[in-house]
């Protein structure tokens, strides 16, 4: 006795389903795949540039120069900020938009250190600076400190997607630390340029807080 038959049309649709879910299932795939990627290349980057910025061979971040009594900061060494952006330019971590939204601050800060007029006065030589341009702290991390030295903590940090192109970092090996430094997240994202991920905001550099 023979088992049941499908009809045809029946037949056609099954087959049909089928291939229409392995196609999604084989999309959904390649989508996770491909973000995978992305995370691992854009957390290579983000490593990298974190070890730059804290190396010897980095930028003067805000080359000021000072009064003749060392007394006052009063604007920024232009062709050192020039050195700077070419650095920047040179490093491959970073997009046109960061090195503009970076060129910006400084040339804002000059402008405020020469009429003196930062909201919280001046700047004294030896003091921390009458504005907060990352919330105090390394701006490229917003920190004042790292959760530990060895093993160098910038290889060690983790990327996470929030949305389109917007990312958070967050230290990584600190699992038995406490919670100060497990919930701490910094905000940036990154734009693709041809194959290159590239930096193009980070949370540390505000122009609006330049007052």
């Amino acid at each position: 006795m023979h088992g049941a038959t499908i009809s045809e049309p029946l037949a056609n649709e099954h087959v049909q389903e089928l291939l229409f879910d392995n196609v999604e299932d084989r999309n959904f795939s390649n989508i996770s795949i491909l973000n995978l990627q992305n995370n691992q290349e854009i957390e290579d980057l983000v490593r990298k540039m974190l070890n730059w910025v804290n190396s010897e061979n980095t930028l003067d971040l805000m080359p000021v120069i000072k009064d003749q009594k060392d007394s006052l900061y009063i604007g920024i060494d232009l062709n050192k900020h020039q050195q700077n952006i070419k650095k920047l330019e040179n490093s491959n971590y970073f997009g046109s938009e960061f090195i503009h939204t970076y060129d910006q601050i400084i040339l804002a800060i000059d402008k405020k250190l020469k009429e003196n007029s930062f909201e919280s006065g001046s700047w004294h030589v030896g003091y921390y600076p009458p504005f907060t341009m990352s919330g105090g702290g390394n701006p490229w991390c917003n920190c004042q400190d790292v959760p530990y030295n060895s093993p160098v903590p910038w290889n060690l940090v983790e990327v996470e997607h929030i949305s389109n192109n917007n990312y958070i970092w967050k230290w990584g090996g600190i699992e038995n630390y406490s919670s100060y430094w497990n919930e701490f997240r910094y905000n940036f994202k990154v734009k693709k340029i041809g194959s290159t991920w590239k930096i193009v905001s980070l949370e540390g550099f505000d122009l609006a807080k330049i007052k």
